[in-house]
């Protein structure tokens, strides 16, 4: 049998081959990979448990050894296992490296086996799988992009329906509203007005209060000078009052020293039968309980003659 040729897509199938077997394999080694870690954050987290555990757990695997509880020996002897094998294996984090490089080879090899798959197809002049699909993908995109706008024109009709029948609705309220702000407008134009007013008018009334407290305050001043100046005056008058009634009683003294020596030469002086003294002589002068002087006639000073006929 003669030879058989190699067609021009042979090297491209060896590749192809060689190419999947990579991406099994880097599939499988981040498969086996990611059951690493498993394996490994349930030997640390069974490591984070108590000590207590730990020791129960060898002493029943012990015991199941020992034949004296068999169960409890074969339930936790795959724990056991796994313990083993995760103080065997490295840390999570160490392993996150070699499957991530797993997983982007097999990414790799995926993408370059589609690449080759289409080239082979365009060689032999025949429309790639992606293509075909590409298209009925299209072809149902184009049908739900045709019932999305059957289905918007509608859902647009009757929205425009309803905001015809809306705007019928609402146009009375929105004039009534625009009516009602107009008229608050002019409330408020009104009000903003009165309140300058009212400002100016407090602002006025302050002022007069301010002079008002002025004049009051240079009344009370005033008042206050006047007071201390009559009181300088009342003291001054009740000072030299009593400066006069010093002198006054002064006098009166004098004046009562000079009746009592009279007095005490009347006596001295009488004759023994003595007539009546004319009105006017032998008067004296005495003091008042007030400190006046005072006149009397000497008969009322002198005790009368008992001789003398009436």
């Amino acid at each position: 049998m003669a030879a058989r040729r190699p067609t021009s897509a042979s090297p491209y199938e060896g590749i192809e081959s060689g190419l999947q077997i990579i991406e099994v394999a880097a599939l499988s080694t981040a498969a086996l990979v990611q059951v690493a870690v498993l394996m490994s954050t349930a030997g640390q987290a069974q490591r984070r448990r108590p000590a207590a555990v730990d020791t129960t757990a060898l002493a029943l695997a012990t015991q199941g050894r020992q034949q004296h509880q068999p169960q409890q020996a074969r339930a936790l002897a795959p724990q056991v296992a796994v313990a083993d094998l995760a103080a065997v294996l490295p840390a999570p984090s160490a392993l996150a490296p070699l499957q991530g490089f797993a997983l982007v080879v097999a990414v790799m090899c995926s993408a370059i086996l589609r690449r080759l798959q289409g080239a082979r197809a365009l060689l032999r002049g025949l429309p790639t799988v992606d293509a075909a699909a590409r298209l009925l993908r299209l072809e149902g995109e184009l049908q739900q992009q045709a019932a999305a706008a059957a289905l918007a024109s509608r859902q647009l009709d009757k929205l425009q329906a309803r905001v015809r029948l809306s705007t019928a609705d609402l146009k009375s309220p929105i004039r009534q509203l625009q009516d009602a702000g107009a008229a608050q407008a002019d409330v408020a134009v009104r009000l903003a007005e009165q309140q300058s007013a009212l400002a100016r008018q407090v602002s006025g009334l302050e002022e007069v209060v301010a002079a008002l407290q002025g004049v009051g305050a240079r009344q009370f001043q005033v008042c206050i000078d006047a007071l201390g100046v009559l009181k300088q005056q009342h003291a001054t008058t009740a000072e030299r009052h009593i400066q006069q009634l010093v002198k006054v009683q002064q006098q009166v003294a004098v004046l009562s020293d000079g009746m009592a020596r009279v007095q005490a030469q009347l006596p001295q002086q009488q004759q023994p039968y003595p007539s009546r003294a004319p009105a006017g002589i032998g008067t004296a002068v005495r003091l008042n309980g007030n400190g006046k002087g005072g006149v009397e006639s000497s008969a009322a000073v002198h005790t009368p003659d008992p001789w003398l006929k009436p």
